[in-house]
């Protein structure tokens, strides 16, 4: 008999199980306080069966003494331990994304390479958690000696909002202690080892950054560092041997193929010494890629890859809004809950409510930045050309034209109205098909519902973007046609032509944005953003200028973008002057802070 949900299991409620592994079962929780506090956890409980079993007790109860310690942003977070009803439990950080594996098999699916700016800013993040774990002291300050010791794909999660998170320091250990098992077997993904690791040797935090360094190949060349079976790949992997990834992508930068060769080193002592020295080369490298690696350029690509399964965390959240009320007759128990949507922080996805409207196009229109952070205002609403004041003045229309009789009037009058509230409601497909059927019926009224017809189409075409582009571009440049005032339609085409690499038309769609509207700050960012990647310079400060002079909310973005372009002209006297404004404006601005921290270092060596 499988278990009914939800589960009341101390504090917590459990709402459904995850999944299953050897150890433990990982269910889906909640948890709520006072005022109607609720927070979604996840829960990782040790399997029944195992709980008189010492060795299996200690080794869980090592898991999470060790994750307490760790309190990283790019490292999952745990709330709480402790044993409930005879089981042992870790109460963690909730995290709606995909593991590396999954994006790496949905990217080859969708014939759609990981952009090198996406690679190089996921694996930075990964490297920041590392760094930190391998450099981790205990209470008493001394240094823990911390290694994972299985860093692969499947052990990197990233969340739909772009953050990366290192999972599962389940078999890390401190230098020292034995890498093997009872039975002899060495812990470990075998092809995502060092070959120290693989040779059964004892190992130090070098074995985690060789590991990194296969994760960072097989993201830039989209296939596996070593193939056969199991030991054919043991053999591979303790001699280093595999191919050069320039054969694999040879449109791969010199300068990444060295930070790759370096972390692949067989000798560790020839290897990078840290993790931070790994990162340090890649955020240099990266800003030749891209001015500004952001976690907002990871969350379109997520967007782009998972858009279908985002769309699915809406029915979930809904599902688990039902399950946790007071209402549901199968809960059996005293919790307060059915409020998922008033806390933010419990999920990327917002309740499946009229208000979310803004928040899905926020998820799925974000525009693609050259490595710049630009989150639509949560003001701004997609349906700008619908007003109230409208609807009347449209209506009058209804009733002229060659069927204006009262049946007639009344039939166009629930159409266009039926039409609006699925606008309303982002029903694209049905709204843009009853506004065809009016136009049909009344041709006359063209000019009167272009606006709406528009709205319509527009958003048709965004969420065709990934799956039929070429129909998607068809539908926005109708949208356009209908209403050449449509400056969200027109902004979206230019980074719909952005993400496929036509640039021309993506400038053409911009300045037509700017034209029309000198202060859409967007589209002059974006537009910014192309002239730096085409080493237009002299545009592209002009253009990063006007984003300041108009003062947008992330107007320390622009001065970062600035400051790397005249870094890279050799100006650092006024790279190093506008990095200063950028975390005057932002002191959280991490980025900048260690893009000045290098050019001052530069200036006194």
């Amino acid at each position: 008999m499988g278990e009914r949900f939800p589960i009341q299991f101390g504090k917590y409620l459990l709402l459904e199980k995850i999944a299953t592994g050897g150890m433990a079962e990982l269910f889906r929780a909640m948890i709520a306080g006072d005022q109607g506090f609720e927070k979604l956890v996840a829960i990782k409980r040790i399997l029944p069966h195992l709980t008189d079993q010492q060795e299996f007790v200690h080794a869980f109860i090592d898991e999470a003494k060790l994750a307490a310690l760790l309190q990283h942003p790019n490292i999952v977070q745990v709330y709480d331990f402790g044993s409930i009803q005879g089981s042992y439990f870790i109460s963690m950080e909730h995290l709606f994304g995909q593991d590396l594996d999954s994006i790496m098999a949905r990217s080859k699916e969708k014939r759609s390479p990981l952009a090198l700016h996406h690679v190089v800013s996921i694996v930075s993040r990964i490297c920041e958690g590392l760094d930190y774990a391998h450099k981790l002291k205990d209470l008493q300050g001394q240094p823990l000696h911390l290694i994972h010791r299985d860093v692969n794909p499947v052990n990197i999660l990233v969340t739909y909002e772009g953050e990366v998170k290192i999972v599962d320091f389940g078999i890390a250990k401190a230098t020292g202690k034995n890498t093997k098992t009872r039975e002899g077997l060495i812990k470990g993904k075998i092809g995502y080892m060092s070959p120290e690791q693989a040779s059964g040797n004892l190992v130090d935090h070098r074995s985690d950054i060789f590991s990194t360094g296969i994760i960072l190949y097989e993201m830039l060349t989209a296939e596996p560092m070593y193939r056969g079976e199991d030991l054919e790949i043991l053999a591979q992997v303790q001699e280093a041997r595999f191919e050069p990834p320039e054969n694999l992508n040879p449109d791969l930068p010199p300068e990444l193929c060295k930070i790759l060769c370096h972390a692949l080193e067989k000798d560790p002592a020839s290897r990078y010494q840290s993790a931070g020295e790994l990162l340090t080369d890649l955020e240099n490298c990266g800003c030749s890629i891209s001015p500004r690696l952001a976690a907002q350029s990871v969350a379109q690509l997520m967007t782009t890859l998972f858009c279908a399964d985002i769309e699915a965390g809406h029915n979930l959240m809904a599902r688990l809004s039902e399950i946790s009320s007071p209402d549901a007759e199968s809960t059996g128990t005293q919790f307060r809950g059915n409020s998922l949507e008033r806390t933010r922080f419990l999920t990327s996805y917002p309740a499946k409510q009229k208000t979310t409207r803004k928040a899905f196009w926020y998820a799925v229109a974000t525009p693609v930045l050259l490595g710049g952070l630009l989150i639509f205002s949560m003001e701004d609403n997609p349906f700008s050309g619908i007003h109230s004041s409208s609807v009347p003045s449209v209506q009058a229309y209804l009733s002229t034209g060659p069927r204006s009789g009262q049946h007639g009037k009344s039939l166009a009058s629930a159409k266009f109205n039926t039409a609006m509230e699925a606008l309303g409601e982002e029903r694209f497909d049905e709204a843009a098909s009853l506004f065809e059927e009016l136009l049909s019926d009344r041709p006359h009224l063209a000019s009167q519902i272009s606006v709406y017809h528009s709205q319509a189409l527009s958003g048709q075409a965004l969420r065709l973007m990934q799956k039929d582009p070429d129909r998607a571009e068809t539908l926005f440049i109708r949208a356009l046609q209908m209403d050449p005032n449509n400056l969200r339609a027109r902004f979206e085409l230019g980074s719909f032509y952005f993400t496929t690499r036509n640039y021309p038309k993506a400038i053409e769609a911009y300045q037509n944005v700017i034209k029309r509207d000198p202060d859409f700050h967007r589209a002059v960012f974006n537009l910014a953003f192309i002239y730096a990647s085409k080493q237009d310079y002299a545009m592209a400060e002009q253009m990063y200028q006007r984003v300041i002079d108009l003062s947008p909310p992330y107007a320390d973005e622009a001065y970062f973008n600035l400051a790397v372009i005249q870094s890279k002209q050799g100006r650092k006297t006024q790279s190093i002057a506008n990095l200063e404004k950028a975390l005057a404006m932002n002191p959280k601005n991490q980025v900048a802070r260690n893009y000045l921290n290098r050019l001052r270092g530069s200036n006194r060596s």
